[in-house]
Order: structure tokens, then sequence, then C-alpha cells
């Protein structure tokens, strides 16, 4: 039996801070906000105090907004015929809040980023006639923290580049609820989808409610979408099964969409494996989905190629979403072993690791990390001048920063594993 054996490395770094004192309760919780999130310890009652305002990073979906658009997020959840974007990749969405409601009990919130906003909140098709407008309610959280928002339209899909028209945009908007309408007369006979982004810089959360508009548009037919429409496993190892990857199919038509079997097929149906626990066929109403799970398992080396294959009653009968990955042998068996890192590339954390090294955090320059580096330390007289292998400016070693990180903040370095059973005491 093979033993398998991986090592990490950890630094800690620890920091103090002051406290802070503040005048007003809306300032004091914008501000603890922002230390909580940044990574910063609170008290207790410090915790208790902004406990209200804590939002999920991802957003959920409850069922679909119907008929004329009135939608005030009362099932507590973004409606999935909408789409949110977090397009400015901080991890952080749309999603649903009670603190500060228009009107009932839910309302629509993203939080602040800050190098910028760039999150979307896109309404379904819509169907709009002469004399028809779009209308919503939005304000700041914050007296302190204003926010921005734009207001977009696209007439071809959801995807962020067919929003091509701007029907308007609100900056450093109040602490109190107004409403912000907008005509859709020009685009009557038509179908649209209308965008609302925020794109504050540094400031809190953006809260939004009730929305009124034309009629949700719904194709007499069903409509298969599915996501996503590719998966790529990478690398994983001979003998190794890679991490699940989900794809869902959804419905996003009228009728009913019935996907009467799932199978692999293509040129390397046996490296991959499907975990399936449906009952076919499966009927799908509007905005229903069903999942199934893929894995990619490499019995062999090399780039291997797929596809899973949907068989249903639309007009194109199938549906195929390639696969691909490709595998590979990591696992260190012969010794001695010695990693000079003389191999890896001087630059950020997120790039430089090779030789199947890995580091956590990554793809950061803030966070307590590990980095690649020649020559002398970013701090000066803090570190060596030179590298231990060939003992000149251009040798190559890892560090850690400490001027970066806060309080009980861990980095690590990852080796690769180690096959041990050539091994003898």
């Amino acid at each position: 039996m093979k033993k398998w054996l991986q090592f990490f490395m950890a630094a800690v770094l620890i920091f103090s801070f002051a406290s802070f004192g503040f005048a007003a309760e809306n300032e004091e919780v914008a501000n603890l906000l922002k230390a909580y999130t940044g990574g910063q310890e609170l008290s207790e009652a410090q915790m208790q105090l902004i406990q209200p305002y804590l939002e999920p990073q991802k957003p959920l979906f409850g069922p679909p907004t119907r008929g004329a658009l009135n939608e005030g997020f009362e099932s507590g959840l973004i409606p999935v015929n909408w789409t949110v974007y977090d397009n400015d990749g901080d991890g952080y969405t749309w999603g649903t809040s009670t603190s500060a409601p228009h009107t009932g009990t839910y309302h629509a919130r993203v939080r602040y980023n800050a190098s910028g906003n760039d999150d979307w909140l896109i309404t379904p098709a819509l169907a709009p006639v002469a004399g028809d407008s779009i209308k919503f309610w939005a304000k700041s959280a914050s007296t302190t923290f204003l926010e921005d928002f734009v207001v977009k339209l696209s007439t071809t899909g959801t995807a962020i580049s067919d929003f091509t028209v701007t029907l308007g945009s609100a900056n450093q908007i109040p602490n109190v609820y107004n409403q912000y309408a907008y005509d859709l007369t020009p685009y009557a006979g038509g179908t649209v989808y209308v965008a609302v982004v925020c794109v504050s810089v540094d400031q809190l959360y953006l809260d939004v409610d009730d929305f009124e508009g034309p009629e949700i548009y719904t194709s007499p037919t069903p409509i298969f979408a599915v996501n996503p429409d590719s998966v790529g496993f990478g690398n994983t190892n001979v003998g190794d099964t890679s991490a699940v990857q989900t794809v869902t199919v959804k419905n996003e038509g009228g009728g009913t969409l019935t996907i009467n079997s799932v199978a692999l097929s293509g040129l390397n149906p046996g490296e991959f494996f499907v975990s399936d626990t449906n009952t076919y066929p499966v009927d799908l109403g509007y905005f229903e989905s069903m999942s199934v799970d893929v894995y990619f398992v490499p019995t062999s080396l090399g780039d291997k190629m797929a596809n899973l294959t949907f068989v249903d009653n639309t007009a194109d009968a199938t549906h195929d979403v390639p696969l691909t990955g490709t595998g590979i042998s990591i696992v260190v068996s012969t010794y001695p072993y010695l990693e000079d890192f003389e191999t890896f590339t001087v630059g950020t954390n997120a790039t430089g690791f090779t030789n199947n090294w890995s580091n956590d955090p990554t793809n950061t320059t803030s966070f307590f990390r590990w980095n690649v580096d020649n020559g002398g330390t970013p701090s000066s007289n803090t570190g060596p001048t030179v590298d231990h292998t060939l003992g000149t400016s251009a040798g190559i070693y890892l560090f850690t920063e400490a001027s970066s990180g806060s309080l009980g903040d861990s980095a690590f370095v990852y080796t690769p594993p180690f096959d041990l059973s050539p091994m003898t005491l």
C-alpha cells in the first residue's frame, strides 16, 4: 500500500491594532463593518452592533418573477430568472437583506469594494409596449459613504458585453429611498434586459427594492440552457479523482423541457465519471433546473476529451457539454529530493510557483503571504541580499513579507506529495 506524505510550512504574523472611537452610530457601524470585513478582530459588543448588517458572500436564488415586473424580493432570495455578476471579482455580489427594505421585509443589497464595485443586478427579459418604463427604489446604507450606480440596457442577452445602452446614472445617492424611473418606449415591441450596476468606490452598501415594469417575456417553447457550457478539469494525477464539477440544465422558456437521458460520449468517455441521482425522463417547467456531477478520473497520461450529452425534446434533440482534462504524474518518488527554487519565477505569489509547489493565500499583494524573490527583500535590511544556493543576487528563494497582513494571519507553502513506498529504513 502506498504511503503519501505532503508537507506545509506556516508562518504567523502578529500585529497590534489601535481602537477607534466614533461620534455617530451610522458612521460607527459603517467603519466597524469595513474593519471587520477587512480582517480586523472586533469586541463582542462591536460584533453585536454590526450583526444585522452582515451579508452572505454568495447570492441564493428563489422562485422566478412572473407576469408584469413587480419584484420586492419578498421570497428572501434573488429570483432565479434574474442574473447577478460579481464583475469586480471580490467574491461578493448582489443578495437579499432585511436591514433596510423600502417596503415589506426584504430588499436587494451589494456591499462595498475598496477598489471599486462592478456588480450587476439584471432583470429577466422584459417585453415593453409604448408608455412603459422601469422603476425601482434605491438608497445608500450610510449617511457617510454614498453610493453610485449606472442603469444599462440590452436587447440581445444577459452577458455584460450585451449591455450597450446606458439609460442613466446616479451619483452619491442619499441615505433615504428615492424612486428612479427610465423610459422603455423606444424599445416597445422588442425584448430587453435592464441592469442596475453598482459602480461605487469604497463606500458601504447599495440598497434597492420594489422594481416595477413591463410584462416579463416568456418564450412559448422550452429553451435549453446549461451552466457551465464546458468543463475544464485541468491537471489531475493519474489514478486520482478530480474535484467535482456540477453541470446544471435549466428551462428558460415556456412549456416543458424534457430531459430524456444524460450520458458520456466522445473520444475518452472512460476517463470521466458522472454521478447522477435523477430519474429519467425529467420534466422542467419555466426556470426549473436539474443537475449532474462530473469527475475526471484519468487512467493514463495526456490530454483527455469527452462530451456530457443531454438528450431532450427541443428541436436540436441533443446538447453536448465538452469535458477536458490532463492526466499527469506529480508524485515525488525519487530520492534524495532537492528543491532549490531556481526554476521558480520571481514576481507575484500568484504565478511564481512551479514543480507542483503551491501556496495559500495566492494572487494577493496585501495579505501575509509567501513570495518568490531574488536579491534583497522589498523591506530594506530585513532579509538576505543573496540566496543560499548560488550565493549571488541572481539566486531565487521564498520569503514572507512581515509588513503585510493582519493579526493572526497565516501563510502556507505546500510541497508536492511524496510517495514513500520506495524508501527503506
